[in-house]
Order: C-alpha cells, then structure tokens, then sequence
C-alpha cells in the first residue's frame, strides 16, 4: 500500500498498476497460446500426410493419371468432373497465376495431389509443377534419380 499522494505515491501506484496489466496479459496469452495449441492439433489430423502425395507423372489416361512416388513404386490416381487443378508454385516469382487445367497433367510433370477424404485413390486437388523436370527447382528431383552411396 503506497503513503500519501507524493510523486513517490504516484510511482508506487504505477509499480503496482503495470503489475496487475503484465499478470493480466500473461494470462491472457498463456489462453491464446493453449487455444492455438488445441486448434493446430485438431486441424492436424485433418490434413494428414496419408491425405497427399506427391512424385512424378507417368502416364495420363482419360479419368486417371499414374504417379510415381519413389524410385520403383507407383500408384494409379483417379480423377472426376470435381477435381480441382492448380499450378504449384515452388520459388519465386510468388505473384504468378496459379490457374491450371488438366491439359496440364504431362508425363514427367511433379504433381502433388490431395486426396477425398473416405475415397483414397480419387483425386480432389492436384497441384502441377511447372518447372523443367530434374531441374534445381523440381520438388520431385529426388524422386527422379537414384541415391549415390557415400
């Protein structure tokens, strides 16, 4: 408890005042941060890696298309009059369109497709990689030659 009104009063009040905001805040953003916690583990699951993958075109049919996802496994896709297509943007410039058709599926092409939830080899995004395959930019470069022994 501070003395009568003096400017060391005053001080003292002030002492007391940002204690009780800082403790305010602390607990504040303790909650944001346990709120946020909670909500990035739900949304997890939700998209899981089980839900995407990603490798290299190998052959383009009709309504399917066949990837490659690591040297010497393959896995067919296929695709329906609600499968959206978008151009996967990797580097810069970021501002590039992102509008893509399924004129763009091609042999060699890296895509990254998203699949229906309850339907796991029906496509329900399918992101096209643009880029020169096996280029330094290519995300499925990797994926295209086989590992050296060190």
């Amino acid at each position: 408890v501070c003395a009568a009104f003096t400017p060391r009063r005053r001080l003292c009040w002030l002492r007391q005042r940002s204690t009780m905001v800082i403790k305010v805040l602390s607990r504040r953003g303790a909650r944001q941060v346990v709120l946020a916690i909670l909500i990035w583990a739900g949304a997890a699951p939700a998209m899981s890696a089980a839900d995407r993958l990603t490798g290299f075109i190998t052959s383009v049919g009709e309504d399917s298309l066949e990837i490659t996802t690591r040297p010497g496994t393959s896995r067919s896709i296929r695709t329906t009059g609600s499968t959206r297509y978008m151009k996967w943007v990797t580097h810069q410039p970021w501002q590039q369109a992102t509008a893509a058709d399924r004129t763009f599926l091609q042999v060699d092409r890296c895509v990254q497709v998203q699949l229906q939830s309850g339907e796991p080899s029906v496509a329900r995004i399918i992101r096209i990689n643009t880029d020169q395959p096996g280029s330094m930019v290519d995300p499925c470069r990797r994926l295209r030659a086989p590992r050296r022994a060190k």
